[in-house]
This record gives structure tokens, sequence and C-alpha cells, in this order.
């Protein structure tokens, strides 16, 4: 696939344009439900969704095949939606890159995987809503899209050990809000 998806680009680079809309009717709705659930808000992750498949036609020579389209126009869609968040004036958090202990990632990990309940369940996506943006939205690549760790830090523009040093604080959070319930 990856290679039919190179192949493609430069026959659109080469002024097939039409040849684009491929990529928008297959990757359509995963750019969608990226801004809806960052957002919340249909219309503008609809708004967001094409701004994303234009920047990404405009851009697409700059599109230098390490990665997978998708996960290049993931990128994009990250950073639109987070530039839009901001101007809608959401907080966001930022973490710094603080060593963790083992015996944390330890009881951290031994509280998530407890057998599930549904009172669990309810706790977690409580949490969930309380989490800022960005935050969520690296839960919802690594754990929900099961986005690989590089992957992630391709999108979000950071290096993989501050996603995971960020993952690891968010669950840590998750785990705070959820043990004081």
């Amino acid at each position: 696939m990856k290679n039919e998806e190179f192949a493609l680009i430069e026959r659109i680079l080469e002024g097939e344009t039409d040849l684009y809309a491929h990529f928008v009717t297959n990757y359509n709705k995963d750019i969608f439900q990226l801004a809806f659930q960052l957002t919340k808000d249909r219309e503008l992750a609809e708004d967001l969704t094409q701004d994303v498949f234009v920047k990404g036609f405009v851009k697409l020579k700059s599109f230098q095949q390490k990665s997978q389209f998708l996960t290049w126009l993931y990128r994009i869609a990250y950073n639109l939606i987070i530039n839009a968040l901001r101007k809608r004036k959401v907080i966001f958090s930022y973490f710094d890159d603080e060593i963790v202990s083992h015996e944390e990632v330890a009881e951290v990990d031994d509280f998530f995987d407890k057998q599930e309940t549904e009172l669990r369940y309810q706790q977690l996506d409580e949490a969930l809503k309380m989490l800022s943006k960005d935050e969520y939205a690296l839960i919802l690549f690594h754990y929900y899209q099961q986005k690989t760790i590089d992957e992630i830090a391709f999108i979000t523009a950071q290096t993989a050990a501050n996603v995971k040093v960020k993952l690891f604080r968010i669950r840590k959070k998750l785990y705070n809000m959820m043990s004081y319930e």
C-alpha cells in the first residue's frame, strides 16, 4: 500500500492533480474523527478536515516518504487542530522531561491492568474529559488508533522520549484522578 501511495503522489506531482481525491476519499473519515474527538464541535471538525486536505495538497511536494501518507496528514491535522483550539483560548498543559521511577511506573501499570469494571470505565471516561486537548490527543493516538511512539512523535513534532514521558504522565494523571474518586 505504501509503495502504491508513493507512486500516486508522484503522479499527482507530475500534474494528475485529480488523483488527490483518492486520499480525500480514503482518509477523510480518519482526519474528521481526530478533529471531532479533539474539538467536540462537528462544524469546526468539518472545516478543519477540509483545511487538512487543502494544506496537504499544497504541501505535497514536501512529503518525504519517510512515513505513511496518513501519518503525514495526521501531523498536519494535529497542528491545525491544536492551533485552532489555541485561538479559542483552550488551555494546554506542558511537561518537562523529568525522570520517572520504576516504582511509579509499576504502580500506575498495576492500576490500569486490573480487571475492568463498569465503574472503572465510567471513572476513566470522566477523567479523560478533564485532560487538556493535547494530552487527550496523545492518548487517542496511542491507545485508540494504535500509533507507535515514533509515529506520535512525528505527528506531534516531539521526540520519542518526550512522547513516552508525556504518555506516562498522562496515565499517572488519570490514575490520580481515578484514585481519588
